[in-house]
């Protein structure tokens, strides 16, 4: 009998030390503090980079990353059902000169597993280290159909995210930092499609 309870706590203090805190968790995201654990447990909606380039190894750091919702009013972002899914793609639209285009389909890595998370939209830090510009964001689907467009430009200036400044409006690398349930930065609240909705699945 104390075999089995010293395996058992022996169990429980080595799982609770696997976990590390991650998101921002809150009103309308679920009752518990947001955790992610080594087995890679995907938390949609929360700032993707602060999970993806501070606790993984860089071989999953993100430039950019986000998550786009089939509707603007979430309840629960920790439900899946909720997220919009298919081969999504992001896109990044010069504001000075609209022909120049970053596209994450030429920054892909068919073994990545990111791609096939629902409602993930981003680009691996080792395909494209760095962004700067003035940028408007589009989501697309794989056949190139826009599901979702920013009405403004997005500021990235310093060419890396800040952990401690994640909804910096001069560096908008990970979009939920500001596009989430309690919206920060002047956004309008999570990315959702604004434009061919039927698209989203």
């Amino acid at each position: 009998m104390k075999v089995k309870l010293l395996i058992s706590l022996f169990l429980l203090t080595t799982s609770i030390g696997l976990l590390t805190s991650c998101g921002e968790g809150g009103e309308g995201e679920g009752t518990t503090t947001s955790t992610i654990t080594k087995q890679g447990f995907h938390m949609p909606g929360r700032d993707c980079l602060a999970c993806h380039n501070y606790d993984l190894q860089p071989v999953r750091h993100l430039t950019v990353g986000g998550t786009l919702f089939k509707t603007q009013t979430v309840n629960n972002v920790n439900d899946v059902n909720n997220l919009c899914g298919g081969n999504l793609k992001i896109k990044f639209i010069d504001a000075n000169n609209p022909s120049n285009v970053i596209d994450s389909t030429n920054y892909e890595d068919p073994n990545s597993k990111g791609y096939k998370g629902k409602g993930n939209v981003f680009i691996l830090s080792r395909k494209l280290p760095n962004l700067q510009g003035n940028y408007y964001v589009q989501i697309t689907d794989e056949n190139n159909n826009v599901i979702a467009v920013s009405t403004l430009p997005h500021y990235f200036t310093s060419g890396y995210y800040d952990i401690t400044n994640s909804a910096d409006s001069s560096n908008r690398y990970s979009c939920n930092a500001c596009h989430s349930v309690k919206p920060k930065g002047g956004a309008p609240g999570v990315i959702y499609p604004n434009t061919n909705s039927n698209l989203c699945k």
